[in-house]
Parts: C-alpha cells; structure tokens; sequence
C-alpha cells in the first residue's frame, strides 16, 4: 500500500486521494473551506501541489481580482481532512509551491494591496512565516543554487509603479538580499517566470505576452550571461493565465 497520490478534479476546490495500488480507488475530499470561500473560478481553482508538514498542500489564489489575502492550507494526510497551516500572507494568490531540502516555499505571485514587495511564505525554520525579498515585487520562483537562496520575478527600481525583471539572492537567511540580475528587456509585464536548470547552469528566461524575449544563465549564481538561441522555458501554468499582474499595481 502506497499514498495518497493526489489529482484534482473538475469541480472547484476538490481533491482526489488514492491509497491503493491496483487498482486505483478514488476518494474525492471536500472541497477545501478557504478554496471555497470566494466565488470566483480563479480563486477555486488548484494552481499547484506538493507536500510537507505531514500535509498536501494547495497553490490557489485570485489576483485577476485583487483577492486575498491568501492562506497556506491543504489537507492532512493522516485524516484527509482540510487544514489551515498559516495565515494570512501578504499575497493575493500562491501559484507555485518549491520543496527545497524537505521545506515549501510559496512564492507571492501579487503583493496585497498597496504592498510593493515581494516574497516567500515558508516552513524552513520549523514554523511557518512570511519572508520577504525586497527589491522584489512579484515572485515567481525561489531555488537554493550553489548555498545561495534565489528568487525571480519582477524587481524594484526604487520607485512606486516603475521596475524590470530581476532576481535576487542571499547566502543565509539572516542575510541581505542582493540583486544579482536585472533583464534589459523593458514592458510593463515582462516577468521572470521560472527557474531551468540545465547542465549545472541556471536559466531565467523573460517572458512577455506569452513569447520568451531574453535568456540568462549562471554557473555560480552571481554573474548571469546573455543565452543566445534558448528554447522557450516559459512555464506551463502561465501559458493558460490571463494578463500577469501589473508591476506597482498591488
């Protein structure tokens, strides 16, 4: 006997669980109370899931609308029953969820409110807490690479409603973060989506209004390259969402 393995279902906030083998026997849970609590599509609809702190836990969110703020939640996997982790964060939507040397991170794909910075709830200290990464706003994504922490995404340029694309990093969690990339690409909705790693070189690739417009890579995580004729790494999740959220917009 092995599980639960996990999949979504066409109905709003619902999950399967399976414990069998073969074959596989179905057991669709509740919806998931804070899934449900708003009613629009985007807000009930799983983005991602993963697992840690004895849990599976859910990626969802809707900042089309400007909802939130959003909660760390999921179901329990000795009682598949739904749970509430932490919260709230200062996040309108997770949409994705890294697992980094057995803790989640859930990068905040839109500051709440008037909040112009970014960042990562996490349960790396043994309890869970909101990190924040600024000069980033939006985050898409966070990588321990080479001992260092990276998060990518939109960044700061100092000024309320003005930024770029951006990573940064930081070597220990009581550290600085610094910008160690800034893409020259310019529109108000090019992101850094995603993370690639590929031969021991780390890949950001600027994505805006679907198509990839310039790629970096790094091989110790502080000095990027240009990557000429890259293939398009943009994420699978993205290519199905609406307009990303504006940069300074809250």
């Amino acid at each position: 006997m092995v599980g639960p393995i996990w999949g979504t279902t066409n109905l709003p906030g619902q999950m399967l669980a399976t414990y069998n083998q073969v074959p596989s026997v179905w057991e669709t849970l509740p919806p998931h109370p804070v899934v449900m609590a708003e009613e629009t599509p985007e807000h009930q609809k799983i983005k991602a899931l993963a697992v840690a702190d004895n849990t599976m836990i859910l990626a969802y969110g809707d900042w089309t609308n400007n909802l939130g703020p959003a909660f760390v939640i999921g179901y329990d996997l000795d009682t598949l029953q739904p749970v509430t982790l932490h919260g709230p964060s200062p996040t309108e939507a997770f949409d994705r969820i890294r697992i980094i040397d057995g803790a989640a991170y859930l990068p905040w794909t839109d500051p709440l409110g008037s909040l112009h910075m970014g960042g990562f709830t996490t349960n790396r200290s043994g309890t869970w807490e909101d990190v924040d990464a600024y000069p980033m706003i939006h985050a898409f994504d966070v990588v321990k690479y080479k001992g260092a922490l990276l998060v990518c995404g939109s960044i700061s340029a100092g000024v309320p409603g003005e930024g770029g694309v951006g990573v940064v990093a930081r070597q220990n969690p009581q550290g600085q973060w610094v910008e160690v990339l800034r893409g020259t690409y310019a529109a108000s909705f090019a992101r850094f989506y995603e993370f690639v790693e590929v031969d021991d070189t780390l890949i950001v690739q600027t994505v805006d209004g679907g198509l990839p417009r310039e790629t970096f890579g790094t091989r110790g995580g502080r000095d990027w390259f240009p990557v000429h004729n890259a293939p398009d790494y943009k994420t699978s999740w993205w290519d199905q969402a609406p307009t990303p959220p504006a940069t300074g917009s809250g």
